[in-house]
């Protein structure tokens, strides 16, 4: 049975901030950075973000990985659970923390943590949108 073919990475994920490789004179240099939301910040972005995160974790959090790496929104909504979302989000942003940290947030506060994690994607994918000049947004 041959194996199937597997796709190259996204540019979005291979474009993805991470830490200098040891040996650089940058990694004196690097400083993760800290989340621009806090986890109790549900409202940040409007009511309706937050009744659907509530209401709707599963796909909220679904949408968020589709919206980071444009995978399928559908085999996220079955596949990917928030523990995992949160560590992806975290360490593809370049964000301080530990995969402890990711597993009791996600677990103890989930739709605290999916919304997190969704309005830090959308602030990231805002702030790369002013940084390519001539695009139309």
């Amino acid at each position: 049975c041959p194996l199937p073919h597997v796709p190259a990475l996204p540019a979005t994920m291979s474009q993805a901030p991470v830490a200098p490789k040891m040996g650089s004179l940058e990694v004196e240099n690097f400083k993760p950075k800290e989340w621009n939301f806090g986890l109790f910040q549900c409202l940040a972005p409007g009511c309706v973000p937050c009744l659907y995160t509530w209401f709707c974790t599963p796909c909220a959090n679904a949408q968020a990985r589709t919206d980071y790496d444009q995978s399928n929104c559908f085999f996220n909504c079955l596949c990917v659970n928030p523990v995992m979302m949160q560590n992806i989000v975290r360490e593809g942003l370049g964000i301080e923390g530990t995969c402890c940290n990711d597993i009791l947030t996600a677990c103890c506060c989930t739709p605290c943590a999916v919304g997190r994690a969704s309005s830090e994607l959308k602030l990231s994918n805002r702030q790369q949108q002013l940084k390519q000049p001539g695009q139309d947004g």
